[in-house]
């Protein structure tokens, strides 16, 4: 989605435009019990996100960056992150309300940007970018986990994906990332030494998941880390979310799989999950 940092004005608005743009279409179908509703007990509601990406725009560029003069914040602790529990976000204004607000610190924002993004800011910058990106990331999961995947297959069926292995070389590689895109915790870049090892050169398919399913992994205890037993058993999963059976989908990756349940899967036909050295490394 985001390419070279947007360095120049015209393009850090196309960019934020954008970006908003995403963000306000998630909305377009969302019904007002959806938007003010927590979905999930870890999340909050749908409309807080929104509220909060307004929120954050006004505090670290308006309030921090610009240092303006504004007139206190009445749902201050409302939006938040660090304000109220988020089972207690569900009293929330209504739609039009959080986007004349959203409309009103963006004015102000770019009123602000008279000029080309200063270097020292620019990470600042981006970072605002990529946050708004990461809330519609949640957005977009909260949506799913309370509807279920709607979504069918378009055109013919995929066929079988080769299915073998490639030897990886390893070596040296570069983790981090120091651009104005680098978050505070891909700062600095750092090196580490990989072995050669074996990949899957396609992700795992539904067609070979069936197989995990039926021959019992969901309740066979050895093919599961003590955490990832406590978790299954505690929760009764006995399949992938939004997992449907249908063979359209058999040589789609399987989706909806938790870190707990990709690595029983693993252990079940004995292999083991890439560390993200080695994924970075395999991705090139």
């Amino acid at each position: 989605m985001f390419t070279s940092p947007p360095c120049k004005r015209g393009d850090l608005i196309a960019a934020l435009t954008a970006c908003r743009d995403r963000t306000l279409a998630l909305f377009a179908d969302v019904t007002p019990e959806e938007f003010s509703q927590q979905l999930h007990p870890d999340f909050s509601p749908l409309g807080w996100h929104l509220g909060h990406i307004g929120f954050t725009e006004r505090l670290w560029i308006l309030e921090h960056l610009a240092a303006l003069d504004l007139p206190p914040d009445p749902l201050r602790q409302l939006w938040a992150a660090d304000g109220l529990p988020k089972a207690q976000r569900q009293q929330l204004p209504d739609f039009a309300q959080v986007c004349a607000a959203l409309a009103e610190v963006r004015s102000r924002l770019l009123k602000h940007l008279q000029g080309d993004p200063e270097p020292a800011t620019l990470p600042l910058w981006c970072w605002l970018l990529q946050h708004e990106s990461q809330h519609n990331e949640t957005i977009t999961f909260l949506k799913q986990y309370h509807r279920g995947l709607a979504v069918a297959p378009q055109g013919d069926p995929l066929p079988p994906p080769d299915l073998g292995m490639v030897k990886i070389a390893g070596g040296l590689v570069i983790m981090g990332n120091d651009s104005p895109w680098g978050q505070d915790n891909e700062r600095p870049r750092y090196s580490v030494e990989v072995e050669p090892f074996w990949c899957d050169r396609f992700p795992v398919t539904n067609h070979q998941y069936q197989a995990f399913i039926a021959a019992g992994g969901y309740g066979d205890r050895q093919y599961w880390t003590p955490e990832g037993w406590q978790w299954r058993s505690q929760n009764q999963i006995t399949q992938p979310r939004y997992w449907q059976g249908d063979p359209t989908w058999q040589y789609h990756p399987v989706c909806g799989v938790s870190h707990y349940e990709a690595a029983a899967y693993a252990r079940f036909v004995g292999k083991r999950l890439p560390t993200e050295a080695e994924w970075e490394t395999a991705a090139g």
